[in-house]
């Protein structure tokens, strides 16, 4: 499996990339270390002090003298000998341990990915919060607004054949295309998708998604088609880590499905389960995404996702998607959520899109997830302000809207800075001062998006595509 991914770490004897062994503790074993990507932020020439406690650091991790001698060659002031002579007059009572080399690192711009992929952790070094501390530091962002959190654990899940990973799938590419997920505001940025089963229809569903939405562009989404070991083999983690950290500010990933991560492992066993939940966090921790897992019900759908209780706990988010016998209706429903209002409850179809012919000219079908009438019906009357603000932006956007696949897909869209001024030259703000007109244009916008009568994102307003409010 590891040939699948280029294995990302290598060990040797004599350079930086080392095997550390168990510290003196000998609490738990400090894992591969690629030490040399650390050091290469750390300049050798920069002080004696700092020299000194990177030996004293690389000391203390249980490192060989000949990492520190190594790295110390790169400096003019290298003295032939003096790494030996100060490594053999170090003790473990200096102070100095690896969470300083970090810090040194950290400084000097070192990646937080570098750092976290390598695991290093002394068994010894814990943070402690002031009530303060945790007051100021920031505050956890949406990733899909109201509902998903940035650098969460997500659990998706429902019986088979429910349209499971068509939602997950709709979800991300409206990530990667920042465009709102049903009328939630999304946080735009890259998506990988480990498909362990195979991804056998992917393209179909690629190629659905994309003619349902008139993209043009492509949009940065990444998958993986074969199965990792997320159970008993953490090095199959870390390897996915790298491929993840190399593509570079992905913000969502999906495991499709756990079962088949779990690599054999016993669903309801704790030790199995922790495992899989452990490497979900060394992913998220290395690479600040959320991690959404697919996985199923068991024999009772009402028991909720099979397996050990321990995944329900872990889960910042819990969604359960059900489908209609008989139909194409599928429901999603908030099942648990950390810090979010949970039973809330969306309606969708799966709805056929041809993609295209087989070798006999048959045509062959994927499906798209589009909201349904159900949830058309929940969406509130407008004021008579709202009301003349939607038909002035409706009139204004199909005058000087242009189409910005990247944005609308296949719909004209216009500037925000462009509907406020049209909204401020319809005299619908009815403002004292110019500068309260262009604030309640702002408002007014919201108050638009949050009634799904229009879309917005990346600094454009575009038309709701749903066709029984576009009148």
């Amino acid at each position: 499996m590891l040939n699948e991914l280029n294995d990302v770490v290598e060990i040797s004897t004599v350079d930086f990339n080392v095997a550390a062994p168990r510290n003196k503790l000998d609490t738990f074993p400090l894992p591969t270390l690629e030490i040399g990507k650390v050091l290469n932020w750390i300049d050798p020439s920069s002080n004696y002090k700092d020299w000194l406690e990177t030996g004293m650091a690389l000391h203390a991790g249980g490192y060989p003298v000949e990492v520190w001698d190594t790295w110390s060659k790169r400096s003019d002031k290298y003295v032939e000998g003096e790494t030996l002579q100060k490594w053999q007059s170090f003790t473990s009572d200096h102070g100095i341990t690896m969470g300083t080399l970090i810090f040194k690192a950290r400084k000097a711009g070192c990646p937080k990915s570098d750092l976290i992929l390598s695991s290093i952790k002394d068994s010894c070094e814990l943070t402690l919060f002031t009530w303060e501390e945790l007051i100021n530091r920031p505050k956890k962002k949406s990733l899909v607004k109201g509902l998903i959190d940035e650098n969460s654990f997500v659990l998706l899940y429902g019986a088979s054949n429910t349209g499971k990973s068509f939602v997950a799938l709709d979800i991300a590419l409206a990530i990667t295309v920042g465009k709102q997920w049903c009328s939630r505001k999304v946080e735009q940025g890259k998506a990988v998708y480990v498909a362990a089963e195979g991804g056998s229809g992917l393209i179909d569903r690629l190629t659905a998604y994309r003619s349902h939405h008139g993209l043009v562009k492509l949009p940065p989404i990444s998958f993986l088609t074969v199965g990792i070991d997320m159970c008993q083999d953490q090095n199959e983690t870390k390897a996915l880590i790298k491929k993840i950290n190399e593509i570079g500010e992905v913000r969502f990933i999906i495991l499709d499905t756990l079962s088949r991560l779990l690599a054999g492992g016993n669903e309801n066993s704790p030790d199995a389960m922790g495992a899989f939940i452990k490497n979900c966090d060394l992913i998220r921790e290395a690479t600040g995404a959320t991690v959404m897992a697919i996985h199923h019900t068991g024999k009772d759908d009402g028991r909720g996702a099979r397996g050990h209780s321990s995944l329900r706990a872990a889960a910042d988010t819990e969604i359960e998607v059900k489908k209609a016998k008989g139909t194409q209706q599928i429901t999603v429903e908030v099942t648990k959520q950390r810090d979010y209002e949970t039973g809330q409850k969306m309606t969708f179809d799966l709805q056929s899109i041809e993609v295209g012919k087989d070798e006999d000219g048959f045509p062959i079908y994927s499906c798209i997830v589009a909201p349904n009438n159900e949830n058309r019906k929940q969406t509130k009357e407008l004021t008579p302000q709202q009301r003349l603000a939607f038909e002035i932006l409706k009139i204004t956007i199909e005058k000087n809207g242009v189409i910005q696949p990247e944005a609308g897909g296949n719909q004209k869209v216009l500037s925000t800075s462009e509907c406020k001024d049209a909204l401020i030259r319809g005299n619908i703000t009815k403002a004292a001062k110019p500068g309260d007109a262009k604030s309640r244009a702002t408002a007014i916008i919201k108050e638009l998006v949050l009634l799904e009568r229009i879309e917005c994102a990346a600094e454009f307003v575009w038309i709701s595509d749903k066709p029984d409010i576009l009148g």
